[in-house]
């Protein structure tokens, strides 16, 4: 398989498990920041090590192999400190952990977003677990070749069925002494920088020797590796170093193995490592000599080797923050962006002339600033700068502020906190277009085609609303069902340019209630059903306005408008009962009163009524706060609009608020309040 879809293939595999392995993580990160304040005891190392035993199995099978042996170092480095007695050691130990957790999410992070497993960048950090279980250092070759099938199998070929006869194992073990004496003595002047090129010439030649001698597949393959390294090092294409002539040292120990042990050793226990490690090295090799070229095919190591570039940057992101991080930065402004907003808020509505009230705010602004500024967000730092200026100036003047000049900061406040999550993530994650000196220009004209699409499905959707109104007035019209179709394709096609695909569900179930419920020879629908047939054009409008302004995806409007076509596409039987005809809006009570002669009184429904799956007590606390909100709003902007009357904006307000009321009421089972929102809703739509 190609090395870029073997890399899809990972972060699919990644993805597919990142919802568990979310949660799994962060609640080892809560067992370790509890011993971190000491407020747990050794036990939480071992419940941590447990939780990470679970995340290495999961990255395992989504053989996402760096990622899996940091979760697999973690663990046994928990399960060490979980022993450990030293007061020091742990506190060392737990550090390291806490570093590694972090590095863990951040490498995720990376994978889900498209990147290369190359674990060659947690090198450092797996050596420094390591080290505190006194284990030995892993090297660079052992963790590129992570990510490859064993070549355990390639090294056993076939040799587990060869018989060697006594007389050649003794002529074998003759020939690997004389011979190990020569490349004992070449290594040793190669190591000493004696006569380099005439030592190394040696090693090749009695390499070569010892590949040609091998009866034994396993031993000619590693004496064929390691001449093809050699040769690279003769050549130029290897630089020589320490590492390296360590590894061609442990090479003179495997001739010791054969002369001990004989060619049986490399079948039973084939040197897999030390393998790894010249395979390595003939990945990095520079040049086009026959046996380099053919180890690489052999052993599939094109483009297995990360680039010193692409290495370099690696490490660097890692060193960076990781979007889970960015995340949690972003969380954090948002709520000190909240609480100024909560006080500017409270200030207004009060009525409050205590200027002094809002100094305070201003050191929150200004830090949230500084921190905006830091993470690089230059626009969202100049516009809390600018707030932040004018509310100084309010300060300093000791006068009361205007009802507008608070509105505005709350508004610059309110874009930046819908900004953050997008601009943190592309900050830990560039995409291409901010590497591409023409992505701005780019970003400007999708901006632009991204307007223009909304505008033309606000546009189409205003046409299918007067459309629905005729086919209301007028059953059967053709003509208005027939100018319904396009417009409803018009819409569903520029949502999936947005990639909106609730919204195009909620657009395909409105067309498929149109083509049913109002088509000609159908019944006529019950008023109760026009108003949530409106309810549900309504919402999606007010849904593709919202996204207009380029706030974040409104969904709960959307589940709005899939409740009202929930109660369209399976309608209640019909029922005498008066509460239910009430509730719907369908009793005329004068009508009853004037056709029985009665004078009885008819009972008002209850504000609110009861229903066990709808009535939470948490939902209804939460719709009592939205409504005092909402009720303010209306208050605010019909000021406004009676000051006013062509303040079209004032009407639009307080229409959303009407709307949200009604959405809200009828969620929670306030039933009259959603009514009277909706005729109010209803009154401002015509």
């Amino acid at each position: 398989m190609p090395v870029a879809d073997m890399h899809a293939l990972v972060a699919q595999s990644l993805d597919l498990v990142s919802g568990e392995l979310t949660v799994t993580l962060e609640e080892a990160r809560v067992q370790l920041e509890q011993l971190v304040n000491g407020n747990a005891d050794q036990e939480a190392f071992s419940r941590c090590a447990d939780l990470l035993h679970l995340s290495h199995g999961a990255l395992k099978i989504a053989e996402v192999d760096g990622a899996a042996l940091l979760a697999e170092e973690i663990e046994e480095t928990c399960r060490y400190l979980g022993t450990a007695t030293d007061p020091d050691t742990v506190d060392k130990g737990i550090e390291t952990l806490v570093r590694a957790m972090v590095q863990l999410s951040a490498y995720l992070d990376r994978l889900l977003a498209g990147g290369r497993d190359v674990a060659l960048v947690l090198l450092p950090l797996l050596n420094d677990l390591r080290q505190h279980r006194g284990k030995p250092q892993l090297s660079e070759g052992a963790l590129v070749l992570l990510n490859k099938a064993s070549f355990a199998p390639a090294a056993r070929q076939d040799d587990s069925g060869i018989a060697l006869s006594e007389d050649s194992v003794q002529a074998f073990r003759q020939i690997i002494d004389a011979l190990r004496a020569e490349f004992q003595a070449a290594l040793l002047g190669w190591i000493r920088d004696e006569d380099s090129a005439g030592n190394l010439a040696e090693l090749v030649r009695v390499s070569r020797e010892l590949e040609t001698v091998a009866s034994v597949e396993s031993v000619q393959q590693f004496w064929y590796v390691l001449t093809g390294v050699l040769e690279a090092l003769q050549d130029g294409g290897l630089e020589t170093t320490n590492a390296l002539k360590r590894f061609v040292g442990q090479a003179d120990r495997q001739l010791k193995r054969l002369l001990d042990e004989g060619e049986q050793a490399f079948v039973d226990s084939p040197p897999i490592e030390l393998l790894n490690s010249f395979l390595y090295y003939a990945a990095r090799a520079t040049g086009d000599g026959e046996r380099l070229g053919a180890i690489r095919t052999a052993y599939e190591l094109t483009d297995i080797v990360p680039g010193e570039e692409y290495l370099a940057e690696a490490t660097v992101r890692m060193a960076g923050p990781s979007v889970t991080l960015m995340r949690a930065v972003a969380d954090a402004i948002k709520e000190d962006l909240g609480s100024v907003k909560d006080v500017l808020d409270v200030f207004v509505r009060t009525g409050t002339e205590n200027v002094a009230d809002l100094e305070p705010q201003l050191e929150m602004l200004k830090k949230i600033g500084s921190t905006l500024g830091v993470l690089g967000l230059a626009k969202s730092k100049d516009d809390i700068q600018k707030e932040t200026n004018a509310l100084s100036t309010i300060v300093d003047s000791q006068r009361a502020p205007d009802e507008a000049e608070l509105e505005q900061i709350a508004a610059t406040l309110l874009s930046v906190e819908d900004a953050l999550d997008t601009d943190l993530v592309r900050a830990v994650v560039p995409s291409e277009n901010d590497e591409d000196p023409s992505g701005d220009a780019s970003a400007v004209q999708l901006q632009q085609a991204t307007k223009s699409v909304i505008g033309e499905c606000i546009v189409n959707l205003a046409r299918i609303k007067e459309a629905v109104i005729d086919l209301i007035e007028s059953p059967g019209d053709v003509r208005a069902l027939d100018e319904i179709g396009p417009q409803l394709r018009g819409i569903t096609a520029g949502l999936l340019m947005l990639d909106k695909t609730q919204a195009v569900g909620v657009v395909e179930r409105i067309g498929s209630v149109i083509a049913t419920r109002l088509a000609a020879g159908e019944v006529p629908l019950a008023p109760y059903l026009t108003e949530r047939l409106a309810d549900a054009v309504v919402s999606l409008e007010y849904y593709i306005e919202t996204i207009s302004t380029g706030r974040s995806d409104p969904w709960y409007m959307l589940d709005d408008a899939e409740r009202c076509l929930a109660i369209l596409e399976t309608p209640p039987e019909p029922s005498d009962d008066d509460t239910l005809l009430v509730q719907e809006g369908e009793l005329d009570a004068d009508a009853e009163q004037a056709e029985s002669g009665s004078t009885t009184v008819t009972l008002q429904p209850a504000v609110m009524v009861v229903d066990a799956e709808r009535s939470d007590p948490d939902l209804v606390e939460i719709f009592i706060e939205e409504a005092k909100e909402e009720v303010e709003n209306i208050e605010r902007y019909l000021s406004a609009w009676q000051q006013n009357q062509d303040d079209s904006d004032a009407l639009l307000n307080i229409r959303r608020s009407f709307h949200t009321l009604k959405g809200s009421g009828r969620m929670v089972g306030a039933q009259v309040i959603g009514e009277f929102s909706w005729s109010i809703e209803n009154l401002l739509n015509r």
